[in-house]
């Protein structure tokens, strides 16, 4: 699963607050889908887990001869169970979706606080608009640099981007 789009567009850009406030919710949306999606790959393989080890046990109850169990015990059960390949893979499987999950999950808790801070960030250029203060970022920049931030807005409407 590669998330590097969405891990670099976690990053507010002070300069284009109305074009993070406009992908928000896109973003959001598309990292909330691949969060549930993770979390069901787990659910899936944990179910498919315990089917097996169902599967297992009872072929070992029915015949523990064929395992060389002399006493058919839950100790012995779950050894047998322990040792099948096919479960080993499951549970290793498990753990790197587990890992999957929570890292999507994190990127979710990102796309929310990002949320948050557009807000914040929203409400302080309202409040510097109505008291008359001009806080803007573009205020540090030289005028050839504004020059050039102007000009990427012009190419980017131009692109549809």
């Amino acid at each position: 699963m590669d998330l590097s789009f969405y891990q670099e567009h976690v990053q507010i850009d002070s300069y284009n607050i109305l074009d993070n406030c406009s992908e928000q919710p896109e973003l959001c949306q598309q990292v909330g889908s691949m969060y549930a999606e993770a979390k069901a790959r787990v659910k899936e393989t944990e179910l498919q887990l315990e089917e097996l080890e169902a599967s297992i046990s009872l072929t070992v109850r029915s015949n523990p001869e064929s395992y060389n169990l002399e006493k058919c015990t839950e100790t012995s059960i779950k050894t047998v169970i322990t040792g099948d390949l096919q479960v080993q893979k499951l549970k290793r499987e498990i753990i790197v979706f587990k890992r999957e999950e929570d890292t999507v999950k994190t990127l979710y808790d990102a796309y929310d606080h990002r949320k948050t801070m557009l807000k914040a960030i929203i409400e302080i250029m309202k409040t510097d608009y109505f008291t008359g203060k001009d806080n803007s970022p573009l205020n540090n920049l030289s005028a050839n640099d504004k020059d050039n931030i102007k000009q990427k807005i012009v190419d980017r409407r131009k692109n549809g981007s």
